[in-house]
């Protein structure tokens, strides 16, 4: 029988996602999993420019996005996940694919679960190129939640 004793959910605070945290989150509940909750956020980017033309702090930025987003991780941590699992909200900093493969590896997930988009070419643009890596070459089982736009 497939055991699953860890579960990787990515989320990205979309409603798509968040429908893909209640699937995680109900089969963590039925297999009295560990839900690991994962947001990435890209590292800003940057522009070589004359040191004196740069009124721009990225570090400070960065680290402002890295607050919000913790924000935004204890907001949907608190509205779509049971308050009897064992969890872990983890935040990452680099690119999507990239850093949930990682995670997944370091972390032997027994299961990933994320959103993917109905088809639409916005959809797959700015969600499902990272869920369709995700599958391709993730070495762990990966389920897909189809969001179908309304």
């Amino acid at each position: 029988m497939f055991k699953v004793s860890k579960i990787l959910c990515p989320v990205d605070f979309s409603e798509a996602s968040n429908e893909a945290l209640k699937a995680a989150n109900d089969l963590a509940v039925h297999f009295a999993a560990e839900l690991l909750i994962v947001h990435v956020v890209q590292p800003v980017p940057t522009v070589s420019t004359p040191i004196q033309a740069s009124t721009f702090n990225v570090v400070e930025y960065q680290k402002h996005l890295m607050d919000e987003q913790t924000k935004a991780m204890v907001k949907v941590f608190k509205e779509h996940v049971s308050s009897e699992l064992n969890t872990r909200q983890v935040l990452l900093e680099g690119q999507p694919a990239d850093e949930i493969l990682h995670y997944a590896d370091n972390k032997n997930v027994d299961l990933i679960v994320m959103a993917t988009h109905g088809g639409s070419v916005l959809g797959h643009l700015l969600f499902g190129s990272v869920t369709d890596k995700v599958v391709r070459q993730s070495t762990h089982p990966v389920l897909t939640i189809r969001i179908t736009e309304k």
